[in-house]
C-alpha cells in the first residue's frame, strides 16, 4: 500500500544525495556536541524500557509492545513503583545498599537528565556556533505564577559533552541497577 502523501514534496523531505560535508562543510564541535545529547538521551529511554521488561519479566518483543508508546516521565515513574512492589522480593544490583533510596537518587538524575536534554532542545540558540564553537542559548517561559522569564546564557561545545557524558553516566547506573536482577520469592509478588 503506498502512502498518499509519499510523493508529496510538502510532506516529505527530498533526498538530495549529497553528503554532510557536501551540504554543510566539515562537521563542527558544537552540532556534534547537539547530537551526542540526543544519542545519549535515545540511550537512556532504552535503558529505562529494558529495566520495565526485567521487572515485569517480559520477553524482548512483549517489553517493547508495553514501553514503546510510554513517555520518559511516565517509564521513570512506572519503574519507580515496580521498585517499590518488587524490592522486598527482589534483589537488584545495589550490594548492601537499600534499593528504594538508590533507585530514587537514580529516577531524581533521569529527571535531571530530562531536564538538562530539554534545556538543549527546546531554546532558540543565536551566533556563529560555527565559527566559534559556542552559542547565545535563549530561553523564554510565561508561566502564571512568574510571569514572562526569558533565560539567556553562552553555550559551548564543551558544556554539550557535560550534559551528553552525565546522561551516559545515568544510563551506566539504571543499567546496573537492574544488571542480574534476582527474584526472590516469586509466589509473594504475585498474591501481593
Amino acid at each position: 500500500m503506498t502512502d498518499s502523501n509519499s510523493n508529496d514534496h510538502y510532506y516529505n523531505p527530498e533526498v538530495s544525495g549529497f553528503t554532510f560535508e557536501e551540504r554543510t562543510g566539515n562537521p563542527d564541535s558544537f552540532s556534534a556536541g547537539i547530537g551526542r545529547v540526543v544519542l545519549s538521551f535515545s540511550m537512556l529511554e532504552s535503558a529505562l524500557s529494558i529495566g520495565i521488561s526485567k521487572c515485569l519479566r517480559l520477553d524482548t518483543e512483549i517489553g517493547k509492545i508495553v514501553t514503546s508508546e510510554l513517555s520518559f516521565k511516565v517509564k521513570v515513574h512506572m519503574l519507580s513503583s515496580l521498585v517499590k512492589k518488587l524490592s522486598s522480593s527482589t534483589a537488584f544490583n545495589v550490594g548492601s545498599d537499600d534499593p528504594i533510596v538508590t533507585w530514587n537518587k537514580i529516577s531524581n538524575q533521569c529527571f535531571r537528565s530530562e531536564e538538562l536534554r530539554n534545556q538543549i532542545l527546546h531554546s532558540e540558540w543565536s551566533g556563529p556556533y560555527l565559527r566559534d564553537l559556542k552559542a547565545v542559548r535563549h530561553k523564554s517561559t510565561a508561566k502564571s505564577s512568574r510571569g514572562l522569564v526569558e533565560h539567556v546564557e553562552i553555550v559551548d561545545d564543551a558544556r554539550l559533552l557535560d550534559i551528553a557524558d552525565y546522561i551516559v553516566n545515568v544510563v551506566v547506573f539504571v543499567d546496573e541497577f537492574f544488571l542480574e536482577m534476582q527474584f526472590v520469592n516469586a509466589l509473594s509478588d504475585s498474591h501481593s
